[in-house]
């Protein structure tokens, strides 16, 4: 029995299945987040062909006006998810702004290699094709400015990578929607020089972090060292000053060295990317898939048909009935690849007052895809000399009442200021971390706004 929506009581985080909007039928909701919820609908005109439909929270989001204006015309590109049609909801000119896109089954990025645990020359196709939308994109002024392995899903039908999730992107002469210093952000995949920015602007009134390709790229190296290695270059878990000390400061060991399975070109490729200094990444989509071809292309055969991580028994007959595999990450190494600054100063880092972090609270189709495979709970990534280092210059700030304060903003008005990545779960055993479930892992085309 279909359901109509007569009044604004019905709000667009929860409708419930058979809800019509437009000509669209609700069949589930795949999640909700601060600006947005998502819903897999059925075409009423076409029954049996499904989508996946965004609905603004509030009428007249203008977050939700500039996706679509993105998605419409400055986004096109095969590896990036497309769009089918937009409205409003209930009523046709003062309602809710909705827009429905391709619904895409398939896995994350990372939880596509940790299910499949693809060799490595099939994993440099995919990420040549990601870098290459990219690059596309960048030439039409074009940033996703979120970009992260949830926000890739590998289409099950060919392997295909899609690119989703637009709800922070900009467009050359958008005009500006928010008013922090730095937009609605992923915190472990800020680019250190947008850190850095923020460090020493964010008292300063009107001021505005730009972002760039490299912010982009930077971020692709992020995920790309998630995916070959299972670890984050530095942990979501570390309270967000550290965070941001080691996003700036830090350099990770390379994935080469601690997944002996990495070809050498990869774990290079991704290096580059993760560069403090904008300039000494590449520049260009272009030029990241340009070397991954000429790495494969010059590689031995035997490096690039590796799988990604080692196959590991399940023996247990209560986890894996009949037999089974799962993979191996490697461990994490015990010391950084390089030693904590003299002096370091944390004062402005401190709370990073204005700075809010996207939250999006899904809640996955069960049916459409299998469950993510669950993490090994990361080990402490960071020498004994920084903890310590970090420790003493919060104590010092306290004391010296250097501690600045949070002025409002009106991006994440009701958001903490750091949201923690992983929690720990039991299984088997021993102690893993289970990622926080997003809407694209449960084969949703998009997230939140």
């Amino acid at each position: 029995m279909s359901v109509h929506a007569e009044n604004w009581q019905v709000h667009p985080g929860v409708l419930g299945p058979g809800t019509e909007v437009g000509s669209w039928r609700v069949v589930a909701r795949l999640g909700v987040g601060g600006y947005g919820a998502v819903y897999r609908v059925e075409d009423m005109a076409c029954p049996g062909d499904f989508y996946a439909m965004k609905i603004a929270m509030r009428p007249g989001d203008e977050r939700a006006e500039r996706e679509v204006q993105l998605l419409m015309s400055k986004a096109m590109h095969p590896n990036v998810v497309r769009l089918h049609a937009t409205g409003r909801w209930p009523h046709p000119q003062t309602g809710y702004l909705y827009f429905v896109m391709d619904w895409v089954p398939g896995l994350a990025l990372d939880t596509w290699v940790e299910t499949v645990n693809p060799t490595f020359r099939q994993l440099a196709e995919v990420v040549g094709k990601v870098a290459l939308a990219l690059g596309v994109l960048h030439d039409k002024g074009v940033l996703h400015r979120d970009f992260k392995p949830e926000h890739v899903l590998i289409r099950e039908r060919d392997d295909e990578p899609i690119l989703l999730d637009f709800g922070v992107g900009r467009y050359a002469g958008a005009d500006t929607v928010t008013t922090a210093v730095l937009p609605p952000a992923t915190l472990h995949l800020l680019s250190p020089e947008a850190v850095r920015f923020f460090r020493k602007h964010y008292e300063r009134p009107g001021a505005r972090y730009e972002a760039r390709a490299t912010d982009d790229l930077y971020a692709l190296g992020v995920s790309l060292y998630r995916v070959v290695t299972g670890h984050w270059p530095f942990s979501p878990e570390l309270p967000p000053d550290m965070l941001y000390a080691a996003v700036e400061g830090q350099v990770p060991p390379a994935p080469a060295a601690f997944n002996r399975r990495v070809p050498r070109a990869f774990s290079d490729v991704i290096m580059r990317l993760l560069a403090k200094k904008p300039e000494s990444r590449f520049q260009a989509g272009h030029d990241v898939c340009d070397a991954l071809v000429a790495a494969v292309a010059f590689g031995t055969p035997d490096e690039w048909e590796r799988t990604v991580f080692e196959w590991e028994v399940m023996r247990d007959a209560v986890e894996a009935p009949g037999g089974g595999q799962r993979i191996r990450r490697p461990e994490w190494p015990t010391a950084s690849e390089t030693s904590p600054p003299r002096k370091l100063v944390l004062g402005p880092f401190l709370s990073m007052p204005g700075l809010r972090v996207r939250r999006f609270r899904a809640e996955p189709d069960r049916g459409l895809a299998p469950e993510p495979v669950q993490q090994r709970r990361r080990r402490w990534p960071y020498s004994a000399g920084l903890v310590a280092a970090l420790a003493l210059g919060l104590w010092v700030t306290k004391v010296l009442g250097w501690w600045p304060g949070s002025p409002p903003s009106d991006e994440f008005p009701d958001a903490p200021r750091a949201v923690r990545a992983t929690e720990p779960v039991r299984s088997s055993g021993h102690e893993v971390a289970r990622q926080v479930e997003s809407p694209e892992t449960a084969s949703a085309a998009v997230v939140s706004l």
